[in-house]
């Protein structure tokens, strides 16, 4: 099995973020944030990209 690890996002239009850059990833994440902040286009986002990653 391959460990896979994210270092750092950046996301400019999609969904409801714009221009979105994340640096402090750390072992764990933790989104919190209001009704439409986009926690879960994030999310959804990260799916896309890996094909299918457990979230």
């Amino acid at each position: 099995m391959i460990n896979m690890r994210i270092r750092k996002i950046e996301i400019q239009n999609y969904k409801s973020l714009r221009n979105v850059s994340l640096d402090q990833i750390g072992d764990l994440v933790i989104l919190i944030g209001a009704n439409n902040a986009g926690k879960t286009s994030l999310l959804e986002l990260l799916n896309r990209c890996d094909g299918g990653i457990a979230v």
